[in-house]
């Protein structure tokens, strides 16, 4: 495959010694019926057409000297045209986008360098002229146009021209077209004729790298960076600008990799597996505006103005990219963004992988994850100093717990500062340890929930975990009461391994009120459904089952059914483990309480 480089003018010309076709002894570009139908949209901004248009203009107005569309590949000599034809095996779509906009200008009185320059094998006559046809009719006929090629071509059409229609200056608009078909450029990759078209048209787009905003913005900013002077003020030559891409592309490959490990982008942004985690990083980017060095932005907002308001209903794929491509205007720019993508990367690392120190990891991860709500403004990390940082993250923490010690009594089910505080417990545990690092990614997978430690809701069928079948019956053995339905009771905790909680209303205390603070812990949903609404001395063994079985059990709440916290105020548990009851309850809110002060009084400590 061989590469050349044409302007827009010599694509289309049929000169022997400047045009692509001429030069390669061809008459005609051929379209050939395998190929997709055209579908550039039309209708917003952000659409294929529109952003041609749009970047078209830009380039101009900024005096870029060379502005480069994507390549085309063709092949010679197809053998199904009656003309010698260069067969267009990947972009037909660019080159029939610039085909309208000619065939629209010639309406206009320019010259249409791209007559009958296009050939479609779907079709016996000129697609474009019948195009045009339908162009000049209004809108309400659109339903009356037989194919979806015709009916985006007209659509385009109609785009191009209310674009043109803007510029009242003719000279004006005149040097505008003479840019497009002079400083416009394209790359034509030239295939063998004696490869196979629909093979090499295969290749080309299973090979395709997946279009994705990271990917994009990384072509942008390393095409642009690279191209900036060396030492004696002339540009780069083409290995230095390949050298200069490579070592800044390993850097980014190395950003990009780290961003897309599984626990990071879940961790910072809450993204799944399938998410792109350095797309994610790529929107806390402060984006400049490269649109100041446009001399004339009042064409491009008057057409955007004219297409479709409906923006609530539309988001484009692309959005992020194209909102990078308008920050750059220059190799400053590029180097600017690509700094402050390294500088973001460091300041995210230093809080994720410092083994020495996991308070700003604990501080922040708490932000992020005390609610299903919870947000924090990233942006923040990369522009304060660690100092600075911590401190805000302090205050934060502390805003986000009961306004006060009393407050924190109050707490009853369902409120959600209940769940904020019990998960402050296991993310800043007592002994404050620099090294200790709470797992947020087992937390938000594992879907942690409030548990009632006195069930709140009794009187229904429960289902008897394994490790407590035994002594379950042991305990049914004991009582005299149940004496004509223990072998029933029995044989069906053994065998269906369910029961009616009103059968072992025994086991069940008598707790006040179960919603109460005291009465709360957090639990995975794994081992929280495992519970179920089983009395206390069956939850209790089942969680250190569970336990033992190597499942995550916050050391708050093993130590809530262990009844090892130390007693406060001369607030003592219950000495009773199979018991759970309002002496417990009441200890359990002392001991909070008392937490409550002195983790309050160890987070400002940490901004001294």
């Amino acid at each position: 495959m061989n590469e050349f480089i044409y302007s827009i003018k010599d694509i289309f010309s049929n000169s022997p010694k400047t045009g692509c076709l001429g030069a390669n002894k061809q008459e005609v570009y051929y379209i050939a019926s395998y190929q997709r139908g055209y579908k550039w949209a039309s209708e917003r901004s952000l659409d294929q057409v529109p952003q041609l248009l749009i970047d078209l203009y830009e380039a101009f107005c900024k005096g870029t000297n060379e502005y480069y569309l994507q390549y085309i590949t063709v092949k010679p000599d197809n053998i199904d045209s009656d003309k010698k034809s260069f067969e267009v095996i990947d972009g037909q779509q660019r080159l029939t986008t610039l085909s309208l906009l000619f065939y629209v200008l010639e309406k206009q009185g320019c010259i249409n360098i791209t007559k009958d320059k296009i050939l479609y094998a779907r079709y016996d006559e000129n697609i474009f002229e019948k195009v045009i046809e339908f162009t000049v009719n209004t809108s309400d006929k659109d339903d009356e146009i037989p194919t979806q090629d015709l009916y985006y071509m007209v659509r385009a059409c109609r785009c191009i021209t209310m674009f043109f229609e803007l510029f009242n200056d003719e000279n004006y608009k005149n040097k505008f077209i003479e840019y497009i078909m002079n400083n416009v450029k394209i790359i034509v990759n030239k295939e063998s004729v004696y490869v196979s078209s629909e093979d090499v048209f295969s290749n080309l787009n299973d090979n395709k790298v997946p279009l994705t905003n990271a990917y994009l913005i990384k072509g942008l900013l390393l095409t642009k960076a690279s191209r900036k002077l060396n030492m004696f003020g002339k540009p780069l030559h083409f290995k230095e600008i390949v050298d200069q891409r490579n070592i800044m592309g390993r850097t980014w490959d190395e950003i990009n990799a780290w961003f897309n490990e599984e626990k990071v982008k879940y961790f910072f942004f809450k993204a799944n597996s399938k998410a792109d985690g350095m797309e994610h990083m790529l929107k806390l980017v402060e984006l400049g505006k490269g649109n100041e060095y446009i001399n004339d932005k009042g064409i491009i907002q008057q057409f955007k103005e004219k297409l479709s308001t409906d923006k609530g209903a539309y988001t484009s794929q692309f959005e992020l990219f194209n909102r990078y491509k308008e920050s750059v205007a220059s190799v400053a720019d590029a180097n600017h963004l690509l700094s402050e993508i390294k500088h973001i990367y460091r300041c995210f690392k230093n809080i994720y992988n410092n083994p020495n120190d996991n308070s700003l990891f604990n501080l922040l991860g708490y932000s992020l994850f005390h609610s299903k709500e919870a947000k924090y403004e990233l942006k923040n990390i990369a522009s304060k100093s660690g100092k600075d940082l911590k401190a805000e993250l302090i205050d934060n923490v502390i805003s986000i717990l009961p306004n006060k010690e009393e407050d924190l009594r109050a707490l009853k089910y369902p409120n959600k500062k209940i769940n904020q505080w019990l998960l402050a417990l296991s993310v800043f545990p007592e002994d404050k340890k620099k090294q200790y690092r709470f797992d947020f990614y087992s937390y938000g997978n594992e879907k942690w929930s409030l548990e009632h430690i006195s069930p709140q809701n009794p009187e229904v069928e429960i289902k008897v975990d394994d490790s407590v079948v035994e002594w379950l019956c042991g305990e049914i053995q004991k009582k005299e009461s149940l004496s004509d339905k223990k072998k029933v009771l029995i044989n069906s905790i053994r065998t269906e391994k369910k029961i009616d909680a009103k059968d072992i209303a025994f086991l069940y205390e008598n707790v006040s009120d179960v919603d109460v603070l005291g009465n709360m812990a957090l639990l995975s949903s794994g081992v929280n459904s495992s519970l179920s609404n089983n009395p206390f001395p069956m939850k209790r063994r089942i969680l250190f089952g569970k336990s033992n079985q190597g499942y995550f059990v916050p050391k708050h709440t093993l130590d809530v059914f262990a009844k090892t916290l130390p007693a406060k105020n001369d607030k003592y548990f219950n000495p009773d483990f199979v018991k759970w009851d309002d002496t417990d309850i009441f200890a359990h809110t002392e001991w909070m309480a008392n937490r409550y002060l002195t983790l309050i009084d160890d987070l400002k400590q940490q901004k001294i």
